[in-house]
């Protein structure tokens, strides 16, 4: 399985089960006549899909679980956590995860290149 397909994977467990629980209240709320479980349940579901975009619980939960992706070209395993240079530039000596983003400019990898046959591997 790729690295993309396990990323999406993981965010859409994470999104199904946030939207499962919220819709859940929702219902039980209705079920047992309580408005301000429905309410608040309602309020949830929609302040975190106004903030689907900004929220890092996905990427630090994919940060957690996937520590390393085989290379689809040649099979090298690689470790997702290593010191990684920036394209702006930014170097550090300290090890960070790939699916952090540069402190510098925020950027994040769309695609890291395989240390033994330099293929990209999509992330």
């Amino acid at each position: 399985m790729s690295l993309r397909v396990k990323r999406q994977l993981m965010g859409m467990a994470y999104y199904g089960i946030v939207i499962f629980a919220c819709l859940f209240g929702v219902v039980l709320g209705g079920a047992w006549q309580v408005p301000t479980l429905s309410l608040l349940s309602l309020v949830i579901l929609v302040c975190h899909g106004l903030t689907f975009r900004f929220n890092p619980l996905p990427r630090m939960l994919q940060e957690r679980f996937i520590q390393q992706t085989e290379c689809p070209a040649c099979g090298e395993v690689v470790d997702l956590v290593n010191t990684w240079n920036c394209s702006c530039g930014y170097v550090t000596w300290q090890p960070r995860h790939a699916f952090s983003p540069c402190p510098n400019c925020k950027k994040v990898f769309r695609w890291l290149t395989c240390p033994q046959c330099q293929a990209s591997i999509l992330t």
